[in-house]
């Protein structure tokens, strides 16, 4: 789905739920960046750092849950709730990151929609649908559960093992895309002896 429909639907949410989904964001780049493997955080943690109450945080979670953010519920053996697990859906997690590089993270709604519009006919993709959140389904959380994710770009490479796959992406989006563009300037001009060393070390350097 394109980039624009992730904007659209970041511009809709609230201030509070804005500065919910961006606390979500930072701890995602630390995982890209390898600091810990997944975010786990208890709804009172995220409500002292944020400011707000933990009916706001259950809200949020139920708004965004297998939508914008895979939201995995964790009890203890007693019932109680323990640290929930988050996971960011990577084409909304590459639509923040476009917002982050134009350094229109923190702009206004109008100022988000202007620049997704922009971005819609640059790229010459139709308006997203009126959507019901419940009648989309992320595939990427669907082959996450059995698999583990694995770039669109990275799977239309032959010659590499799903591990392999999984490993290259971990990475940021746009690391991974510039990584893939070089290496088939590369391959144009070079013989490639190992595949996935070149591709990881190609994308390394965009990082």
């Amino acid at each position: 789905m394109e980039k624009a429909f992730y904007l659209d639907q970041f511009a809709a949410l609230s201030n509070i739920e804005k500065k919910l989904v961006l606390y979500i964001f930072d701890l995602e780049i630390l995982v890209k960046k390898g600091k810990f493997t997944h975010i786990r955080q208890k709804r009172d943690t995220i409500a002292r750092r944020i400011g707000c109450c933990l009916k706001t945080i259950s809200r949020f979670n139920n708004k965004v849950k297998y939508f914008l953010i895979a939201v995995i519920e964790k009890w203890k053996g007693n019932g109680n709730q323990g640290a929930n697990e988050y996971r960011m859906d990577p084409e909304f997690f590459a639509a923040l990151k476009l917002l982050y590089d134009n350094k229109l993270l923190y702009k206004s709604k109008s100022e988000i929609l202007e620049f997704a519009n922009s971005h819609r006919q640059n790229e010459n993709v139709p308006l997203a649908p009126p959507k019901c959140p419940s009648s989309y389904v992320i595939p990427s959380y669907e082959r996450e559960k059995e698999y583990g994710y694995v770039h669109p770009h990275v799977e239309k490479i032959g010659g590499l093992s799903l591990k392999e796959r999984l490993a290259l992406s971990q990475y940021p989006e746009f690391a991974i895309v510039a990584g893939i563009e070089d290496c088939v300037w590369y391959s144009k001009h070079r013989k490639i002896n190992n595949l996935m060393a070149l591709i990881q070390s190609r994308i390394r350097k965009r990082l």
